[in-house]
């Protein structure tokens, strides 16, 4: 049967989507009839323009399809409108799994993220799935813990095959849009000054989360979630290892907690009196810097079998591809 793909445009979509065809996959992805579609040149795919916002949509994308990969939402912390962020995460959820169960659809595997997990405020204290993270202030973290809320409910009410899966920061290749964690290295090698933020972060490969999707749907046992995560590395770490691989050495500035906060504010109040989105906000960086998203794999890899490649491997490849579109 088909196996539909949602978020087909992103990074992570894009290497789902490139697997599944890759181990001969008839794959559906349904896509915004003014997103952008870069990911899915020259891919054999059938194309469903819709939103997920729209049941309908929603129906026709899932019409026919036994295995069902759910990743849109929108990969944008700060909004000026945090609904543009929220709802598309919870009832664009809501319509596409409701919509895959009524059309016979017998597999589905949501993509949460890792921070519905949570943060540490040591790097000592590992989080696992049995963590659960607040809502925060956050309005990307404030979508999907309610979403995954949601599913976690779905699936107890249901009964249905529903699989969770929790991303660390992603990079990798295929990541034709940009997102959160890719600036940090878009920045590096663009050479100009880089912050260096107290705290830390577990990156996985785009391409190691993407079999794990496919791990899920054939390992997975319904109901439960799984953190796919890669290396839990800090800031600093990730920059030496990133000035190792790419040759260069962009003058890095130590950004004190409060000083962050403090910079945050100012940000924050300059953009709102220009009318703009600001890209960091002060609640942002109170949930963020000294904090530690580090985190266990063992569920991941003991059930499903999860083997996350070493992370110069990915910063390889990353800062192969951001030179190949001519970034560095």
């Amino acid at each position: 049967m088909t196996t539909l793909v949602t978020g087909a445009t992103g990074h992570l979509g894009a290497n789902l989507v490139r697997l599944l065809l890759d181990e001969g996959h008839a794959v559906r992805v349904l896509v915004r009839p003014a997103g952008h579609r870069e990911a899915l040149e020259g891919l054999r795919c059938d194309v469903v323009l819709g939103d997920v916002l729209d049941p309908s949509a929603a129906a026709r994308a899932v019409w026919g399809c036994g295995t069902v990969f759910h990743l849109a939402a929108v990969n944008q912390l700060t909004s000026s409108h945090p609904e543009e962020i929220i709802r598309p995460a919870l009832a664009g959820t809501r319509n596409i799994l409701t919509a895959a169960l009524e059309a016979g659809a017998t597999r589905i595997v949501y993509t949460s993220s890792l921070a519905t997990v949570g943060r540490s405020s040591t790097p000592d204290r590992l989080v696992t799935e049995e963590d659960f993270a607040p809502p925060g202030s956050i309005p990307y973290v404030q979508g999907k813990v309610a979403a995954e809320a949601w599913v976690r409910d779905f699936q107890r009410s249901t009964g249905a095959f529903i699989v969770i899966l929790n991303p660390g920061a992603v990079l990798g290749p295929y990541d034709y849009r940009g997102t959160p964690v890719s600036r940090l290295v878009t920045q590096f090698l663009r050479g100009g000054p880089v912050p260096l933020l107290p705290g830390g972060l577990n990156v996985v490969d785009a391409r190691d989360v993407a079999r794990a999707h496919l791990l899920a749907a054939t390992r997975g046992q319904p109901g439960e979630r799984y953190i796919v995560g890669g290396t839990n590395v800090t800031y600093a770490e990730l920059y030496q290892e990133l000035a190792t691989v790419s040759r260069r050495r962009p003058l890095r500035v130590p950004v004190p907690r409060h000083a962050g906060w403090a910079a945050a504010a100012a940000v924050e109040l300059a953009c709102r009196l220009i009318g703009r989105r600001s890209p960091v906000t002060l609640a942002m960086a109170r949930e963020i810097l000294g904090r530690y998203s580090f985190c266990h794999t063992t569920k991941a890899r003991l059930q499903l079998g999860h083997a996350p490649r070493p992370l110069r491997e990915t910063l390889q490849d990353t800062v192969a591809w951001f030179r190949s579109r001519s970034v560095g």
